[in-house]
C-alpha cells in the first residue's frame, strides 16, 4: 500500500516539477527592463550561434560582437552581457537554435536538458538498484528539487547533459567497453574544465584503453573545430578563457562553487596565501583521484569520487554545476547500511538546505559550495568501506548497454 502511494506521488511530483521547469523559459520577459539579458547562460549560446550563423568565427569572442547580438534582449543601456567562453564548434551547434525566436529556443534547450537528465537517470538505474528500486519517478522529482539540479535545467545551463556524458561512461565502463567509454567520455571536450582534467586523469593513471578513445574523440573535437575555426582556434580559445576566468573570479564569485573559486570570491580575485592553498588542495583531490582510478576497480567508487572532485578540484565551477555531485550522493545512499528512514531525512534536509542559494547575492558567496564540500566529506566517510572491494559492487547489477 505504502509503496504504490508512494509511486503515485513520485510521478505527480515528477509531473509537476518537469511542467515548471518547462514553463520557465515560458515566462521570460523580452527584451527585459533588468540590466542583464534574461535567460542566463543561454543568452549567450544563443548570441554565440548568432555569430556562427555569421560564419564570422573571427569575431566569436569579440565582446562587442556578443553584447551587440545580445542587446535585444534587454531594454537597458549599460551593454551587460553574457560572455560565451565555449570553443568555437559549440558556436556552431547553437547556431541551430538561433535560427528561431529567442523564447522558442529557450523552451526547446530547456527541454532537451530535461530529457537529459531523465535519460541520465534512466541509464543509472541499473547501476543503483537500491536508490531506484520500485520508485524512479519519486528519487528524480527529488534530485530536480535540489537547488543545482533546478536552476541548471531550467536557467540555460549545461550541466544535465554534463551528468549525461559521465552516467554514459559509467555504464560503458562496467559493462568493459572501455575504448567506447573514453570515446563517450571526450565529448566533456565541449566544457574544458571538465573534459581536460577526465583526460588528463585517465593519461596519468596509464588508463589506456579509455585514453585510445578518448583521445579518438579529442582528435575528431579537434578537427571540427578547425573546420569551422580555423587552425589558430586553440590558441585564440585558450588566451580568451584565462582572460575570462580571472573576470570571471571577481564578477561572479558569489557562485564559484570550487576551492579556488570561493577563495578567490573571499580574496576579490586577487593571488594571495588563500588562493594558493586553494590551488594545492585541489591538486591534493586531483592526486587522490589519479591514484583511485590507477587502483580502484569498482567503477562506482570511482564516479562517486570524481564526481565531486570536478566541482571542488575545478578552477571555474558554479553553483549550479554542484548538480554533477550528485552522482556521489546516489552511490551514497544506495551503499548506505542505515535505515531508509534516516537515509530519506537527510536526502530532505539536502535538499531543502540547497534552497540557501537563492540568497547567494545576499550572503556573499555560495552556500552550495558548503553543501558540495558536505557531500564530499560524506563520500569521503563512506567511501572507506568500498574502497578496495574491487568488482564486487557494480558487476552483479549491470545491464545490458
Amino acid at each position: 500500500m505504502v509503496d504504490r502511494w508512494l509511486r503515485r506521488f513520485g510521478v505527480i511530483l515528477l509531473v509537476v516539477v518537469a511542467a515548471v521547469i518547462i514553463s520557465k523559459p515560458l515566462g521570460l520577459d523580452i527584451p527585459a527592463a533588468g540590466d542583464l539579458p534574461p535567460g542566463g547562460d543561454f543568452g549567450a549560446f544563443y548570441g554565440a550561434g548568432s555569430i556562427a550563423n555569421t560564419g564570422d568565427y573571427s569575431a566569436l569572442y569579440d565582446t562587442g560582437t556578443q553584447r551587440e547580438m545580445q542587446q535585444f534582449l534587454t531594454e537597458s543601456d549599460d551593454g551587460l552581457f553574457w560572455y560565451f567562453s565555449y570553443p568555437p564548434i559549440v558556436a556552431t551547434v547553437f547556431g541551430v537554435f538561433a535560427t528561431v525566436p529567442f523564447k522558442t529556443a529557450a523552451v526547446i534547450y530547456t527541454a532537451l536538458m530535461l530529457v537529459s537528465w531523465l535519460a541520465a537517470a534512466w541509464l543509472v538505474r541499473p547501476l543503483l538498484p537500491k536508490l531506484f528500486d520500485r520508485h524512479w519517478a519519486l528519487v528524480v522529482g527529488v534530485s530536480l528539487l535540489f537547488w543545482s539540479t533546478f536552476k541548471a535545467v531550467s536557467g540555460g545551463n549545461n550541466t544535465a547533459f554534463t551528468v549525461l556524458v559521465l552516467v554514459g561512461v559509467w555504464r560503458l565502463l562496467v559493462a568493459e567497453r572501455e575504448i567506447t567509454a573514453g570515446l563517450v567520455g571526450s565529448v566533456l571536450l565541449f566544457k574544458p574544465t571538465f573534459g581536460v582534467p577526465l583526460l588528463l586523469v585517465w593519461m596519468l593513471a596509464r588508463k589506456n584503453r579509455l585514453l585510445v578513445g578518448a583521445l579518438a574523440g579529442a582528435a575528431v573535437f579537434g578537427a571540427v573545430n578547425t573546420m569551422v575555426a580555423g587552425v589558430g582556434w586553440l590558441g585564440v580559445w585558450i588566451r580568451q578563457a584565462i582572460s575570462f576566468g580571472n573576470a570571471d573570479a571577481v564578477l561572479n564569485g558569489v557562485s564559484s562553487s570550487s576551492f579556488l573559486g570561493f577563495a578567490q570570491n573571499l580574496t576579490g580575485g586577487s593571488r594571495n596565501a588563500l588562493v594558493i592553498a586553494a590551488i594545492g588542495l585541489a591538486g591534493v583531490l586531483w592526486v587522490a583521484v589519479i591514484w583511485l582510478w590507477r587502483n580502484e576497480s569498482d567503477i562506482g567508487t570511482l564516479m562517486a569520487f570524481t564526481s565531486v572532485v570536478f566541482v571542488l578540484g575545478s578552477p571555474h565551477a558554479m553553483s549550479h554545476e554542484v548538480a554533477v555531485s550528485l552522482l556521489a550522493v546516489g552511490v551514497i545512499v544506495d551503499r548506505s547500511s542505515r535505515s531508509q528512514v534516516a537515509t530519506s531525512l537527510g536526502v530532505g534536509v539536502l535538499v531543502a538546505l540547497s534552497w540557501a542559494n537563492e540568497w547567494q547575492i545576499e550572503i556573499g558567496w555560495s552556500p552550495a559550495f558548503a553543501l558540495v564540500l558536505a557531500i564530499g566529506v560524506a563520500t569521503v566517510v563512506e567511501g572507506r568501506h568500498w574502497v578496495g572491494t574491487g568488482k564486487r559492487a557494480t558487476r552483479n547489477t549491470v545491464a545490458p548497454v
